[in-house]
């Protein structure tokens, strides 16, 4: 959903020698620091409106705004009247239209307004612009192939590095590479590197090759058979300091423990 306009303006010029203008001075010599107060907050509310002017013709607004800038309704009215008869505000039309506005007022007010309006249109040309951008041929803009294919590597990278969240990513992969009994060396696998967090581990996919090739390399007592030209292998998919825990397949229970890691369900195979 797109932000509304802005209506108004956010800001509006207070020149910090402002209380030394002569007809400031003279509302303050007047009514004090509420002459000063009431003035300044009632430029405010009309630099916020759409158009730069404050219609007070509401009777209900001229009871509400007193109350809002903490002076008596008695007060309020005297020093609006004295700000017109200063030439702060502008008196004729005041008095007629019951608009608070001035000329200087109005000047600033459009000026802003005008250079937010080019601002926009500015803004609104570059995305267009942005959007509808051709080559000097005339040909649809094409995207560079270079910075295309690296964002396909980049990304590729990502799911090679990213672990599996569920047994059902690592039955997927084991189907689709066609590897040994999916349905039962996929959860063994995955169940097994979950327990320890995957540490150590880089490529879960390297892994599970060399998961496959051990459920392939099965000896006669159910032990995997990891051969030397299988070591750097092992070495990219779990790290240098990994490989002392060379993968052996448990007869008992179906599961792969560390060298040297007795079965719990068969300590006598050990």
């Amino acid at each position: 959903m797109a932000r509304p306009l802005k209506t108004g303006l956010g800001y509006f010029p207070h020149d910090v020698d402002a209380s030394s203008d002569e007809k400031v001075e003279a509302l303050t010599a007047l009514h004090g620091n509420d002459g000063y107060a009431v003035y300044f907050r009632l430029l405010e509310f009309i630099y916020r409106s759409e158009n730069g002017e404050l219609d007070l013709s509401d009777e209900r607004v001229r009871l509400i705004l007193p109350r809002r800038l903490h002076v008596s309704r008695r007060r309020f009215e005297m020093i609006l009247a004295d700000a017109c008869s200063l030439g702060l505000f502008d008196k004729l039309k005041f008095s007629e239209l019951k608009l608070l506005t001035s000329s200087g007022i109005r000047k600033r007010f459009l000026e802003v307004t005008k250079m937010r309006k080019r601002w926009r249109d500015s803004k609104l040309n570059d995305l267009e612009r942005f959007s509808t951008e051709k080559t000097p041929q005339g040909k649809p803009h094409k995207e560079n192939p270079t910075k295309k294919s690296k964002i396909k590597k980049s990304k590729a990278e990502r799911e090679e590095h990213s672990l599996p969240e569920n047994v059902e990513i690592a039955k997927t992969f084991f189907t689709d590479k066609g590897f040994l009994h999916p349905d039962v060396e996929a959860p063994k696998f995955f169940n097994y590197f979950s327990a320890r967090n995957w540490e150590g581990v880089r490529d879960w996919r390297a892994l599970a090759a060399l998961w496959n090739e051990r459920t392939r390399g099965r000896d006669g007592n159910g032990r995997a058979t990891v051969t030397g030209s299988s070591r750097p292998r092992v070495s990219q998919a779990l790290g240098d300091e990994k490989w002392k825990e060379q993968l052996i397949g448990c007869s008992a229970c179906g599961q792969v423990h560390p060298a040297g890691q007795v079965c719990p369900e068969n300590p006598q195979d050990a």
